[in-house]
């Protein structure tokens, strides 16, 4: 496995266990769409996040920005919304 598939197995276990806090949230605010993590947004945190994790020596302090990290990535839902009509495919 590389080296970015590892961060994006990072990533993506990060954004389901923001996304899980998400849900309960839109459930309690009855959102008229289903809310999701905005992946692009989630992704940027990490990348902010990661020399910083990386770098701390205690085990147990490496919790601490993991539990921010999601937190931060909670506060950006968008809502999931079907498409009216399907695309066109091909250009013309």
């Amino acid at each position: 496995m590389g080296a970015d598939a590892g961060i994006q197995n990072i990533v993506q276990d990060l954004m389901t266990a923001a996304q899980r806090c998400a849900a309960r949230e839109s459930k309690k605010k009855k959102f008229l769409y289903q809310m999701r993590i905005n992946e692009n947004i989630a992704v940027g945190l990490f990348k902010e996040q990661f020399i910083r994790l990386m770098m701390t020596e205690d085990d147990q302090m490496r919790g601490t920005p993991f539990k921010q990290l999601i937190a931060d990535m909670e506060q950006y839902i968008v809502p999931v919304r079907k498409l009216k009509a399907p695309l066109a495919s091909g250009s013309g």
